[in-house]
């Protein structure tokens, strides 16, 4: 298997589900190549959460540009049949699936922007068999990374002056899964990653500690202070030790021990047993006591925002923050809810609103701009030109256009990443609540309501 490389899309073309497919297919065999608009956005955010984190545009990107299906999956997909034996897929189609690269616009919220929901974070304008055959691919990578950012970004609240690591690609739902956490964790604040593909494909800073096997390695009790001399020899740079195999006081009080035996400065150890609090105080008395005063305490174990709270009485003691699987699998709210709708048809009998108006899932017609001023965000249709008079700020920018890269679309993670530290720091209180948070409000213009008014009045769902 070859694994991409930085500048190459995780996925393709062909993580698309079948109906995204055959629907392209049908649209260009029926000549339907008139331009479309569809929107990515979520309804509601997720339980007890207050705001969102944009993330995941770069990701999207590098499919939409190189995301074209490779021959050998098109040779698949060509013997792909019917019950009854007939083709699911057509020569003419498969010629274009091969060669497949999106030519048409994407604007975007910037990555690590704070939105309530309701606000589009990707919006795609191009001809209706290349927006509809994306459908799936886009909302896998903008849900995963919307989700895991605005949970780390939760953590990183809570957290405060306390630096947060990512630890958690061994309880993610796949390598892929590890992998975008980071991603996004990073993006939210997060000092860095265990997981070294993370630090190849993003930059992102790689660290790590030991693991329980290491010690074991070397017997029980008896032999921890061995396994600890033995480790720091070996690896004399940014050393970490995992002090909670057996006794966690005995285990501080080896940690120094092998340091002032073998001479290599121990950067810290790790606790990953419960009570994290009291024991953190204990091991750093101990620590103190043995001359490490420099030595930090590294804590993990099911951590997450509110078992950080619970931890500031003792933040004299804790100094490093291991987050695992509660931010891998986003396990109070692993659903985001993000849909893919089309909001506009740019057909040759002109343009056309349209939208959902079932039950509980209505959508909101037309293409649209939300802004941001003193008084909050106001979506508005893209059309509509007092918000830039009265000194508001769009809140999506230009990513593609025709296909290539433009404006956001070029920038460095790094930028995602300042930018959610500068919103992190003005979010209102009551939506960065960890606990019943009144999440951000979106008004919708007046133009807008009674559009949504008149087209709901008349599309069927």
């Amino acid at each position: 298997m070859t694994l991409p490389l930085p500048h190459q899309p995780l996925a393709d073309i062909l993580d698309e589900d079948r109906y995204c497919l055959r629907m392209a297919q049908a649209h260009l065999a029926d000549g339907r190549t008139h331009e479309s608009t569809v929107e990515l956005f979520l309804r509601k955010p997720p339980a007890q959460r207050g705001y969102l984190v944009a993330a995941g545009l770069d990701e999207a990107l590098k499919v939409l540009q190189d995301g074209a299906v490779p021959a050998e999956a098109l040779a698949w997909l060509q013997a792909e049949q019917h019950p009854s034996g007939r083709r699911v897929y057509t020569d003419e189609f498969l010629r274009w699936l091969g060669a497949f690269r999106f030519t048409g616009d994407v604007d975007a919220v910037p990555e690590g922007t704070i939105v309530p929901a309701g606000v589009p974070l990707l919006r795609l304008r191009g001809p209706l068999p290349e927006v509809t055959l994306v459908e799936t691919v886009m909302l896998s990578i903008l849900n995963q990374q919307v989700g895991a950012a605005t949970k780390a970004a939760r953590i990183v609240q809570a957290a405060g002056d306390l630096p947060a690591w990512e630890f958690g690609a061994r309880r993610a739902h796949g390598p892929q899964a590890g992998l975008l956490t980071a991603r996004a964790a990073w993006i939210a604040g997060f000092a860095g990653t265990s997981l070294e593909r993370a630090g190849y494909r993003y930059g992102i800073p790689v660290t790590g500690t030991t693991a329980h096997a290491w010690i074991l390695e070397f017997g029980g009790p008896e032999g921890e202070l061995e396994a600890f001399r033995v480790w720091l020899r070996d690896n004399p740079e940014g050393s970490v030790l995992l002090i909670d195999t057996f006794d966690v006081a005995e285990g501080a009080r080896n940690a120094a021990r092998a340091a002032r035996d073998t001479g290599v400065p121990l950067l810290g150890v790790r606790i990953d047993r419960d009570p994290l609090g009291p024991l953190a105080a204990e091991v750093r008395a101990i620590l103190d006591a043995e001359g490490l005063p420099n030595a930090r305490i590294f804590v993990s174990g099911d951590l997450d925002e509110h078992r950080i709270t619970a931890l500031r009485d003792f933040t004299g003691a804790v100094d490093v923050l291991c987050i695992g699987t509660k931010l891998a699998v986003v396990e109070d709210a692993p659903s985001t809810g993000a849909v893919y709708k089309t909001v506009e048809r740019h057909a040759p009998d002109g343009p056309r609103y349209v939208a959902k108006r079932q039950a509980g899932k209505p959508s909101v017609p037309g293409a649209h701009q939300a802004w941001r001023g003193p008084d909050g965000d106001v979506l508005c249709l893209v059309e509509e030109t007092w918000p830039r008079t009265a000194g508001m700020r769009a809140l999506l920018e230009p990513a593609l256009r025709r296909g290539e890269r433009v404006g956001i679309g070029t920038e460095p993670l790094q930028a995602a990443r300042d930018r959610c530290a500068t919103e992190l720091a003005t979010l209102p209180p009551a939506a960065g609540r960890l606990v019943d948070p009144e999440p951000l409000p979106l008004a919708h213009s007046e133009v807008l309501v009674r559009l949504t008014a008149e087209v709901r009045g008349t599309t069927l769902a």
